[in-house]
């Protein structure tokens, strides 16, 4: 925040810059804090990283209702071959 120096501290910044913008003081917060983690100044889960997660818990929604169709074909395959 490049002019946090101009307010006695970074919350009234952000209240102060928000509604300006017209938004809430806790969404230029959120904003700011993960702008902060996606810098590294900050520990946290990245934009991308979550971005990621998303993707994979995604993919995985997808697979996971053919799973036990395949598991059971895969078993019964094996039980005629062994029996």
């Amino acid at each position: 925040m490049e002019h946090r120096w101009e307010y006695p501290n970074e919350w009234a910044a952000i209240t102060s810059i928000a509604q300006k913008c017209g938004m809430t003081a806790e969404t230029l917060r959120k904003w700011v804090r993960q702008t902060e983690v996606d810098g590294s100044r900050r520990p946290g889960l990245s934009s991308e990283e979550a971005a990621r997660i998303k993707e994979l818990e995604r993919e995985n929604k997808e697979l996971r209702p053919n799973f036990p169709e395949r598991f059971s074909t895969r078993r019964l395959r094996c039980a005629e071959q062994v029996g």
